[in-house]
């Protein structure tokens, strides 16, 4: 059956309270600073911050990927994830997890704990022993192209997407879709909102997204 709709969350900060890289390189003695600077400043100057990812993701070589995955299992969600996930599907919408701040294999899992339909994150290479070697594949830093991939499949257009999301980096994303939540959000998101919610518990986004489909 075709869903009504795509609710695409962000992850860090949406989910989390904060970015699970950071919680990640914080528990495994990792240091990540120059690197999110630098990739920070090469976003503000229009550059490509692919090359900082990259060396941020050097880091974790020798890192087993059952280690990340017991941080990112003990790091808190937000309130009521998996109950708004549960209603969304309730309310006849697919769940979507896209981030560039977890290894793929990290969000799948939480994907899976959530009830979320689709996730999507940095490919993190693993060797034959489950150990990270440095490297990365697949897309990044595209998520438009991720959503495509998602609608395509689904036989759904733009104007199905609900973008839930709370940093600058999705402003440019929140115009390509047909409906969006600036959630917990910096300044610069919430300008260009379709809607704003400030909330601890994610079920305050239920009403917002009966709304949307009451509208269409």
């Amino acid at each position: 059956m075709k869903p009504k709709g795509i609710v695409v969350f962000d992850v860090d900060g949406v989910l989390t309270n904060g970015a699970f890289s950071l919680e990640i390189a914080s528990k495994l003695g990792i240091d990540l600073d120059d690197i999110v600077n630098n990739i920070d400043n090469s976003i503000k100057s229009g550059g490509d911050p692919i090359a900082e990812v990259k060396k941020g993701i050097s880091l974790f070589k020798g890192t087993h990927y059952i280690d990340i995955l017991k941080i990112v299992r003990e790091t808190p969600l937000i309130k009521n994830a998996k109950e708004a996930i549960d209603k969304l599907h309730d309310l006849g919408y697919k769940v979507a997890l896209i981030s560039h701040g977890i290894a793929d294999f990290a969000i799948h899992d939480l994907a899976l704990r959530l009830g979320a339909d689709f996730s999507h994150s940095i490919g993190m290479v693993l060797d034959d022993n489950g150990v990270l070697t440095g490297e990365m594949y697949g897309i990044l830093g595209n998520k438009e192209k991720i959503i495509h991939d998602i609608i395509r499949l689904e036989g759904l257009s733009l104007d199905d997407v609900v973008l839930v999301a709370d940093d600058k980096y999705h402003r440019d994303y929140f115009g390509i879709c047909g409906a969006s939540i600036a959630f917990n959000a910096c300044p610069e998101l919430r300008e260009v909102a379709d809607y704003v919610v400030d909330s601890d518990d994610l079920m305050d986004i239920i009403p917002v997204i009966q709304r949307i489909s009451s509208e269409r």
